[in-house]
């Protein structure tokens, strides 16, 4: 992604992006097709210290069952009032933890997880963690095949902002993601 002018986009840049029109999902309710005839353009910046200012406090995140914290069914999701896709949450024991484990026997390719664990309003959770500029910081010491998880304790610990997203369906469920970690000042 980038904006008018070829610069690329980073976490806490303010873009004016023009939009064609709402989605119209009721499970990603935020979801807008962009127009993509007219460049994105550079409108500012988010101090860091602002960010505290929105964090958000949902009563769960679509906790369908305790057993399996990073996904929700539609059915589930479409029960829920004022329902959203995406939260900006403040957790508690935030960690990343690492794997590498086998994709097939045949093949003997690699699979590595990234899976983000944390607590939020006192319920366990774990799900993938897909923010690349976190990843390339602090993801790059996986453990060999079959090894025990490697753990990652970001040095500003707890004093972040989580962006939990819910995918598309797949397979009938909707997966919840960390799609970024905001670090607080």
């Amino acid at each position: 992604m980038t904006v008018e002018g070829g610069l690329p986009l980073a976490l806490l840049d303010v873009v004016d992006i023009p939009l064609r029109r709402c989605v119209d999902d009721p499970i990603h309710p935020e979801d807008w097709i962009i127009e993509t005839a007219n460049n994105w353009k550079p409108a500012g910046r988010m101090h860091p210290i602002a960010l505290s200012q929105l964090k958000e406090q949902p009563q769960d995140l679509w906790l369908e069952s305790t057993d399996r914290t990073d996904r929700a069914t539609g059915k589930f999701l479409l029960q829920r009032p004022s329902h959203q896709s995406l939260y900006l949450v403040r957790p508690t024991d935030f960690r990343v933890e690492l794997t590498c484990e086998r994709k097939s026997l045949e093949n003997g390719d690699e699979r590595k997880r990234i899976r983000a664990r944390f607590i939020y309003g006192g319920q366990k959770y774990q799900m993938n963690l897909t923010d690349p500029v976190f990843t390339e910081k602090y993801c790059v010491r996986f453990p060999a095949v079959g090894a025990k998880a490697s753990v990652v304790r970001p040095p500003h610990g707890d004093r972040c902002l989580l962006c939990v997203s819910l995918t598309p369906e797949f397979y009938g469920y909707h997966y919840k993601v960390v799609a970024a970690v905001l670090e607080l000042p």
